[in-house]
């Protein structure tokens, strides 16, 4: 039984080594316009939180691999879990013609990264990526 609620968290679903079935990543946004987003570990008997590294990403997701990739305005990003650096992914080409493009959502399925936008409406980004992008040669 959980001791605590956890508000404002978003689960991720990961297979690393170093967590156990009682353990899974969180990513925790921005609030009150700040720039870091969280990334720890939660202990899912206890409840306790355990910060591993910030971000300045506002959308996060596992791929299979147990890599995480987050998205800011139109661009994709790999996030290191040691430290929370990023490096480029890809990015749609859009932040020119839409100045305050959000990523509000990030899937990866298979080799498709898929990001939801919101300006000026809702819209979904697909990005097929070649495979070295996750299974490096």
């Amino acid at each position: 039984m959980l001791k605590r609620t956890l508000t404002g968290l978003h689960l991720l679903w990961c297979s690393l080594n170093l967590l156990t079935a009682q353990q899974l990543y969180f990513f925790a946004p921005p609030v009150n316009n700040s720039d870091n987003s969280h990334i720890g570990i939660v202990d899912l008997q206890t409840c306790d939180t355990t910060i591993i590294t910030r971000s300045s990403l506002n959308a996060m997701a596992f791929h299979a691999d147990s890599t995480l990739y987050g998205a800011r305005k139109d661009t994709i990003f790999k996030v290191s879990l040691e430290d929370g650096s990023i490096s480029y992914v890809a990015d749609f080409g859009l932040a020119g013609q839409y100045p305050g493009i959000s990523a509000e959502g990030i899937a990866v399925i298979h080799n498709t990264v898929f990001v939801i936008f919101w300006q000026p409406a809702y819209n979904l980004g697909k990005y097929d990526t070649p495979l070295d992008i996750f299974w490096p040669v």
